[in-house]
């Protein structure tokens, strides 16, 4: 993207970035999904694959889902909502998902890279031809993403469609 890299970075000062510790249980391909089907609402996600697997992504445009095979000392980056909308469509969010059904424990360490709270992220270039979308607030969005990643929360009307993946 040509954007002045200064102005870009200075969304990032005093950011929400976090890295989140998380345990898959060993299960079977039987019993679902580790992590359901799931687009990231942040502008990165970098991930360090280990050896027990169980990282799955559906290139764009494409319904079929590949396992990720990333070897040792590699990392793996996961384009976000926000890094979409900066880019007017030309980066896409990854859909992903986790399935764990290697009869190992696994445990993955995701690290979320988040503007400041008070944020609004909109294109900051001319976007490809069909992209509209509204501009997103990162502090109310991120409220809603850490309010809802409970089970048993229901998620408020926000009106912000990120994170989720069209039927």
């Amino acid at each position: 993207m040509k954007v002045d890299v200064a102005d870009f970075l200075a969304h990032f000062d005093r950011s929400l970035t976090n890295m989140t510790l998380l345990h898959y249980p060993p299960g079977n391909p039987n019993d679902g999904f580790g992590i359901h089907p799931h687009k990231d609402t942040d502008a990165l996600t970098l991930l360090f694959p280990d050896a027990v697997g169980g990282l799955w992504l559906r290139p764009h445009d494409q319904t079929e889902w590949l396992e990720v095979e990333a070897p040792d000392d590699t990392m793996v980056v996961n384009i976000g909502d926000l890094l979409e909308l900066w880019s007017g469509g030309y980066f896409v969010s990854t859909p992903h998902k986790v399935v764990n059904a290697s009869g190992k424990e696994r445990y993955s360490f995701p690290f979320f890279i988040v503007p400041r709270h008070d944020v609004v992220v909109a294109p900051l270039i001319d976007c490809q031809p069909g992209f509209e979308r509204a501009p997103v607030p990162v502090g109310p969005v991120s409220r809603e993403v850490w309010r809802t990643n409970w089970p048993e929360a229901m998620p408020a009307d926000t009106g912000f469609d990120l994170g989720t993946l069209p039927d």
